[in-house]
Order: C-alpha cells, then sequence, then structure tokens
C-alpha cells in the first residue's frame, strides 16, 4: 500500500525482496519503494543519534521498535535522511557512506545484505515477495550479526527465530 513504512528492522542472514506494482499502471522509471540502510558497524552510533535527535524516540531503535513507533518517519525526506548520513560518515577503506538509500522499482530485487538496519517506505501501490537465504560459508558472519542487532541494540532476548541451532548444527555435520 503506498504510504506505508516498515519500522526499522535487521536480519541476520541475507535476504532478497522482490517487487511488483499493482493497480494502475506505473510509469516507465516511477520508483515503487525506498529502502534507507544503516551498515552494521554504524548502528550503535545511528542508534545514539537517534535518541539525542530524534524526541520521539529517547531510547532509540529499541523503545521505537518495541512499541510500534516508526523512528524513521522523522526522516521522511532525503535531506533527512542525508543528516543521518552526515552523521555517520563514510567508510574510510572504501568510501562508501554508513547511510544508503536504493529506488525499488517494478520487477526489481533488492539484495539486504545480513545485519543492515533498514526501513522500506512504499511509494506506490505493490506487492513485495521476500527471503532470506543462508549459506553455510557466512554462519560466522551471521551468529555476530544476529549478537551485535539483536543483542547490541534492540537488547532482544528473542527466541532462535530463524532457527540458526538447527542450521549450525547441519553445517557441523558437514564440515
Amino acid at each position: 500500500m503506498a504510504g506505508t513504512k516498515t519500522a526499522p528492522h535487521a536480519t541476520w542472514a541475507d535476504a532478497k525482496n522482490f517487487a511488483i506494482a499493482i493497480g494502475r499502471k506505473v510509469k516507465q522509471g516511477t520508483a515503487l519503494a525506498r529502502w534507507v540502510f544503516v551498515h552494521p558497524c554504524s548502528i550503535i552510533r545511528a542508534n545514539e543519534y537517534v535518541r539525542r535527535e530524534v524526541k520521539q524516540c529517547p531510547e532509540g531503535f529499541d523503545k521505537c521498535t518495541k512499541e510500534g513507533r516508526d523512528t524513521f518517519d522523522t526522516f521522511p525526506s532525503q535531506a533527512d535522511v542525508a543528516k543521518l548520513s552526515k552523521f555517520l560518515g563514510k567508510d574510510l577503506e572504501t568510501g562508501c557512506a554508513y547511510v544508503r538509500t536504493v529506488y525499488q522499482h517494478h520487477g526489481q530485487v533488492v539484495h539486504v545484505p545480513a545485519g543492515w538496519l533498514h526501513q522500506v517506505e512504499n511509494l506506490q501501490d505493490c506487492v513485495k515477495i521476500a527471503w532470506d537465504r543462508m549459506v553455510p560459508e557466512r554462519m560466522a558472519a551471521y551468529m555476530a550479526t544476529w549478537q551485535l542487532v539483536l543483542a547490541s541494540v534492540i537488547k532482544s532476548n528473542a527466541p532462535d527465530y530463524m532457527a540458526a541451532t538447527g542450521v549450525l548444527w547441519v553445517a557441523v555435520q558437514k564440515l
């Protein structure tokens, strides 16, 4: 549904998201959704920024996501996203920004890297199909991401909803 947003969240596995326009015809080149990504190594600093700068979320992402409030509602424009990006800066080795914006178009697949905090705003009516992808070679990264994002930032003691224990057991058996 156009105008809807997800709360900021992160998954610990790599994910893919496929978008299909529905309803009225969408003009060629018109984006269906805007994605805002925050690099995993800057999530803690981004959380501090939210605590300090976003009055609706003085406790950071933890309180905003648990109570169903959408932290990034206060960053609806590119100018606001640019403020967060300026605060977080760029990776000194790669020169890549820690905050990235991606516009998703009809038929396009967006790759969601493990651990990247992200929020999606639907700009047009669309249907999305999402799936997680786990490969044994990246299990250590997935587990570290899960620990960082869920334990350090969201402060969750959530159950093993992605069945990491079972996946690790299968991976160890194949070694």
